[in-house]
């Protein structure tokens, strides 16, 4: 009984639909805020909207096929001058019980000033991976494969060594 109440009153603290401001968002995730900003913000969204992600899971002699969304729905609010103001999420189920059950990991802020694509994907290696450990050895070859990028070994590795040099991952530190 006492696990039901916590969870109730969690779900009460925690909001399924969040409104933000898309100003604040773009500045945030350190991205431009002018020109047409806020048209592929609308755009990314319709993105997420749309983005379904199917899961087979098989245990013992039964099997489990999971398809579910990335958000459950969307709103842009505008103003009189129809100008857009802000932006209402409501979030699916999955990805709301994840949160109030502190199941999702949070991001460094400084992950958005990462401008490379393998950098970013790194640190998002890293953080699953460290999460509350000191340290995670991998090899390269292994990195390479779990980045999923197309980019030969070769040049892979001078990215890492890169990333090294300029010690710029928020949170840590990477040794080749």
């Amino acid at each position: 009984v006492a696990e039901n109440e916590t969870e109730e009153k969690l779900l009460k603290e925690i909001e399924k639909t969040i409104r933000f401001s898309i100003h604040d968002f773009l500045v945030q995730t350190n991205r431009p805020i002018g020109g047409s900003a806020y048209e592929q913000f609308k755009a990314s969204l319709a993105r997420l909207k749309g983005t379904t992600i199917q899961t087979e899971i098989k245990t013992g002699e039964s099997e489990q096929v999971n398809i579910f969304g990335l958000l459950e729905s969307a709103q842009i609010i505008k103003n009189n001058n129809n100008q857009i103001c802000s932006v209402e999420v409501e979030l699916p189920e999955w990805l709301f019980r994840s949160i109030v059950h502190n199941e999702v990991l949070n991001i460094d802020v400084n992950y958005f000033r990462l401008r490379k694509p393998i950098d970013r994907r790194i640190y998002e290696l890293a953080r699953k991976h460290c999460s509350n450990k000191l340290e995670w050895s991998i090899s390269l070859d292994k990195l390479h494969k779990k980045t999923g990028t197309i980019d030969v070994l070769g040049n892979f590795r001078a990215a890492v060594n890169s990333l090294c040099k300029t010690d710029s991952l928020p949170g840590y530190k990477l040794v080749l």
